[in-house]
């Protein structure tokens, strides 16, 4: 992974961290450890599920967010990570059928309003560094 750029070893972690995951679980279903019953991670829905939410709430902003990274400074991304959390939120609500409570909602609107208000004011800071830099 130290020969790949940094925008694609990230989100490949996340990938083999759900393949090795599956492995763990599915080695403790063939010799029956454990009290949970795993029959259920063989199923189709359940590992669309795990792999819809691991690309669209992992990988997919991990792309966007390392793309950014060539045009964001690194303050202001730090905060745009903030929204991993709405985005598996989101990702659970629409596609997997989840249930927010209202709270969560609130939650979710509270920080990506944040996010906007955070980079609405570092843009003019960001506009005087690259002007001072320019003379």
């Amino acid at each position: 992974m130290r020969e790949l750029p940094l925008g694609l070893a990230t989100p490949l972690r996340l990938w083999a961290g759900l393949l090795t995951t599956a492995a763990v679980v599915g080695l403790r279903a063939l010799l029956h450890k454990g009290g949970l019953d795993f029959a259920p991670f063989v199923e189709w829905p359940v590992l669309r599920d795990l792999l819809l939410l691991t690309t669209v709430a992992g990988v997919v902003p991990l792309f966007v967010y390392f793309a950014g990274l060539k045009t964001t400074p690194a303050s202001l991304a730090g905060y745009c990570e903030m929204a991993y959390t709405v985005s598996a939120a989101f990702v659970t609500w629409v596609f997997l059928d989840g249930k927010l409570n209202a709270h969560q909602l609130l939650e979710a609107a509270i920080l990506v309003l944040a996010i906007v208000m955070l980079n609405q004011a570092q843009r003019p800071a960001d506009r005087a560094e690259r002007l001072r830099k320019a003379a």
